[in-house]
């Protein structure tokens, strides 16, 4: 019977799975704002609706607060990406509706593209393993990723974060970087957005190195610059410098190793203990022969620099996170090593291969109990 199921069928189900998870979700709670989700929002309603960047009425509706910055409003160290990638959707709602910005429909519009853009990137993730891998280790992986990782819950039931842009961006990246037409301008234009919707992704620069000639190099750094610019503008703007705010507040950055087995490990948020298959994608990579050598290591190199940033941040847990979520925009990478490694158990067990289900299944389920056992405690 299993054997009958497409790669299309496959993807629709997991569509209707995030879809339905986000549906619910946002009619029980009645809502879909909330959390970091508040202030990446407001960024929306201020800007399309009262046409300036003063949060005040935004927080006060909201019940939060921040302290006010340079430009004599309260402030938003929130990054713009989200709010760039979703504000269309947002402005077409408006357009429809007429209201005041907070309501319902115009949450759920917005979490509803948010999930889309999600689908969209694992749609494009798969596309891009079927030029390397088989078929069949390609969906494996997708199911994978979209079921026992914490993308099941960033992308379907807390969309309204920075998370579900940053893995869109990311897998729009690897799509380019795995094509045999590489766009230098739109991939560096990819990299500056991703840095614009979460700071650490400025690291996703390295990914390009091994793809810049002489040639490229200038038109790299313009895309580069020009999607980083609107998130240059929004701190001018509101901090007068360019200089994030995370760094000129001094909110908490040390170097430090002796935080990375925790990031990892801990049972608070840990990474490889909480999503075993991000382990899986590392030894994948580790071990890959279907990767270029030079750019599987500069990936492995660049998820290091990012355990090292996360394990240096004071609160190295990430909050009221699920799983490692600064890591999330590392996903479509590390699917990559997801995809090698079912390639070599399929080549051992080619008469059995349909066992590889339980796999994604198996964690998936318990990667399902675990979101369940996080929303019951918050």
């Amino acid at each position: 019977m299993i054997n009958k199921i497409t790669p299309i069928q496959i993807l629709l189900g997991i569509a209707i799975l995030y879809l339905f998870l986000f549906t619910a979700h946002a009619i029980f709670l009645g809502k879909t704002v909330y959390g970091d989700g508040i202030f990446y929002y407001s960024w929306m309603r201020s800007v399309a609706i009262d046409q300036d960047i003063n949060f005040a009425n935004e927080y006060a509706h909201y019940s939060v607060t921040q302290p006010l910055v340079h430009a004599g409003v309260v402030g938003n160290k929130y990054a713009v990406g989200f709010p760039l990638l979703l504000s269309p959707w947002y402005l077409i709602t408006h357009t429809a509706v007429r209201e005041d910005g907070y309501g319902f429909i115009y949450q759920f519009i917005t979490g509803l593209f948010s999930v889309l853009y999600v689908l969209t990137g694992i749609v494009l993730l798969y596309r891009s393993l079927n030029l390397y891998f088989s078929k069949f280790s390609s969906i494996l992986s997708v199911l994978s990723l979209a079921l026992a990782t914490n993308l099941l819950f960033y992308g379907s039931i807390d969309p309204i974060n920075s998370h579900s842009i940053s893995f869109f961006l990311s897998a729009l990246l690897i799509s380019i970087l795995l094509s045999s037409n590489k766009t230098t301008f739109f991939s560096g234009l990819i990299v500056g957005l991703l840095a614009s919707t979460r700071t650490q992704d400025i690291l996703f620069i390295l990914l390009l190195v091994p793809f810049l000639t002489k040639k490229t190099i200038l038109f790299t750094s313009l895309g580069i610059f020009f999607g980083f610019l609107p998130q240059l503008v929004a701190w001018f703007l509101l901090y007068g410098s360019v200089v994030s705010p995370y760094l000129s507040n001094g909110e908490g950055f040390m170097l430090s190793l002796f935080q990375i087995p925790q990031v990892l490990f801990s049972p608070n948020n840990g990474l490889f203990l909480w999503t075993p298959m991000a382990l899986f994608g590392c030894i994948g990579l580790w071990f890959s022969s279907k990767i270029s050598h030079k750019f599987r290591w500069t990936i492995l190199f660049v998820f290091s620099l990012q355990v090292l940033l996360v394990g240096s941040w004071s609160t190295w847990w990430q909050g009221a996170s699920f799983s490692g979520r600064m890591f999330v925009s590392m996903l479509p990478i590390l699917t990559l090593g997801m995809a090698s490694l079912f390639e070599k158990l399929h080549s051992q067990m080619k008469r059995m291969k349909y066992f590889l289900y339980i796999i994604p299944l198996g964690f998936g389920l318990i990667n399902s109990i675990l979101i369940v056992y996080r929303l019951l405690l918050n």
